[in-house]
């Protein structure tokens, strides 16, 4: 099992990825990729937790070797891990990618962005970054709503997240004549 290192706080302020908001969160990734190692996935880069100033960080990490039975590959990370996974057919990688109770987000990367949409369109998330790893989280313009267990509700992005902090009333107006009880009559 890996342990978080202690490193010094000049470090902090260089680099592109800040610490995890909560230390529980980190602690979440942390055992996701513990789990992953342990069930036979490879570390290349990152892996372990580092603390800076009391912020807990994780370099980006990428797995190899992984399978379904891995946490990393059926929960919701949040956190800077690639999980790589081998697979036959473009068939076989949309099945595993929604494979999950989840579907926030997806990332598609392939040979263009035309094939990367090509395969998105099969995926169940409701925002998937196409030749990017992150995009979802970019633009705040482009409402989306969450597939499976992945949060409630509409999106906190576009004019739909906006339009979620304000009270909607419906005013129903009849303005026709109103009926009278015997208009209602079973007897006809």
């Amino acid at each position: 099992k890996a342990q978080a290192v202690e490193l010094s706080s000049q470090d902090i302020g260089h680099g592109q990825i800040g610490p995890f908001i909560f230390g529980d969160q980190a602690a979440k990734v942390q055992a996701q990729i513990d789990d992953a190692v342990a069930k036979g996935a490879r570390v290349l880069s990152g892996g372990t937790l580092e603390r800076h100033g009391g912020g807990h960080w994780l370099r980006p990490t990428v797995l190899v070797d992984v399978d379904h039975s891995m946490d990393v590959m059926r929960e919701e990370t949040f956190g800077p891990v690639l999980p790589v996974m081998a697979y036959d057919t473009v068939d076989d990688a949309v099945a595993l990618a929604n494979d999950t109770t989840f579907g926030l987000s997806a990332a598609v990367f392939a040979k263009s962005v035309e094939a990367a949409r090509e395969i998105g369109q099969h995926l169940h998330a409701g925002a998937i970054s196409l030749q990017d790893a992150a995009l979802t989280a970019q633009y705040f313009e482009a409402g989306k709503q969450s597939f499976g267990q992945s949060g409630l509700g509409p999106s906190r992005m576009g004019a739909d997240g906006f339009l979620r902090f304000f009270r909607k009333r419906a005013f129903i107006a009849q303005t026709a004549q109103p009926l009278t009880i015997g208009d209602f009559s079973e007897d006809g």
